[in-house]
């Protein structure tokens, strides 16, 4: 009874020792690796309770805060399709900055609208990240 104990715990510790291993080498990034952004940021333009289609959506990579309504200080730009969704793909972890602008059918007026978003553990779930964009009539200038 001894014997099968004694092989047991030497089993026990080989099994862990491989675990801790390959956990070590699957955790670990060798110099000079380049790690590939994966995150998709899902957007649904809303206007009141109805999706927004063909809005112009900017995004500012790296900010808490509004840049403005000039598009040339935005770092990318997309459309929303006919149900008010569009995305943007190859996001990092951190912070960005939408900006929309659009017409609203039902209103017959121009919607506009900003948003901080922060993509991290806590809302990146299988690589997707979801959110909405709310967006309303422009003020007058």
């Amino acid at each position: 009874m001894h014997a099968e104990a004694g092989y047991l715990c030497i089993v026990m510790k080989y099994l862990a020792g491989t675990v801790a291993l390959l956990l070590l080498v699957a955790c670990t990034h060798q110099a000079g690796e380049i790690i590939v952004p994966n995150f998709e940021l899902r957007i649904h333009v809303i206007h009141h309770s109805w999706p927004v289609p063909n809005c112009k959506v900017y995004l500012k990579r790296n900010t808490t805060h509004w840049p403005g309504p000039d598009p040339r200080r935005y770092d990318d730009s997309t459309v929303s399709n006919g149900a008010g969704f569009c995305s943007f793909d190859s996001l990092y972890y951190g912070d960005y900055y939408l900006y929309g602008i659009g017409w609203d059918k039902l209103e017959a007026d121009s919607v506009t609208g900003n948003s901080h978003v922060r993509l991290s553990r806590y809302n990146v779930a299988d690589g997707i990240c979801d959110t909405i964009l709310w967006v309303s009539e422009s003020a007058p200038h």
